[in-house]
């Protein structure tokens, strides 16, 4: 919030949530699961007490998931503190802005980095010229782009549905940023 601030953070969900229910919808549509089976874990917190589950939850929500993000978060800001100076908005110049969000879609799947790691790389791509849409564009394709999502879909549901997955989210986040662009030049 305070990099990219309100409106854009707003659109930045939004537009997450629509790819997912999009690309959720469209994998529970075209394939079936191999195992409907619940996990132990899901098993044994049916079986807990609500102020133990509560004091899961916290443990999980404010130590846990500080100690998996913070790494992505200092990784996020040391690469935006080392790209700043080296990027200018004359290289952005020459990129006319329908190849723009391509190009920056194409560049977030291999620099994957979670969704806290990457908004300091958007906030600096922006504020050196990046249109918001590439920024957007950036954001949604680097975090729901990795390898181990890849390597379980295809595993699941085979090779082309994974493939269709990957297509899918760079449409959508390409589609996404041109819609940003128009709507907020």
């Amino acid at each position: 919030l305070p990099l990219l601030g309100e409106s854009f953070t707003l659109i930045r969900v939004f537009s997450a949530t629509v790819i997912a229910l999009l690309i959720g919808w469209g994998i529970g549509r075209f394939t079936s699961l191999i195992s409907d089976a619940k996990t132990a874990d899901e098993d044994n917190d049916e079986k807990l007490s609500i102020p133990h589950r509560l004091r899961n939850s916290l443990r999980i929500g404010l130590s846990d998931v500080v100690d998996d993000t913070a790494p992505w978060i200092i990784l996020g800001l040391s690469i935006a503190a080392l790209i700043e100076p080296l990027f200018s908005m004359e290289q952005i110049d020459y990129i006319p802005e329908y190849i723009e969000i391509a190009v920056f879609a194409i560049l977030g799947i291999p620099m994957y980095v979670c969704a806290s790691g990457a908004t300091p790389l958007a906030a600096v791509l922006v504020y050196n010229g990046v249109s918001p849409g590439a920024a957007l564009a950036f954001l949604l394709t680097g975090p729901a782009t990795n390898i181990t999502t890849f390597l379980m879909l295809s595993r699941l549901h085979g090779r082309h549905m994974a493939f269709a997955v990957a297509t899918g989210i760079m449409i959508c986040a390409i589609s996404l940023g041109f819609l940003v662009n128009v709507l907020f030049p």
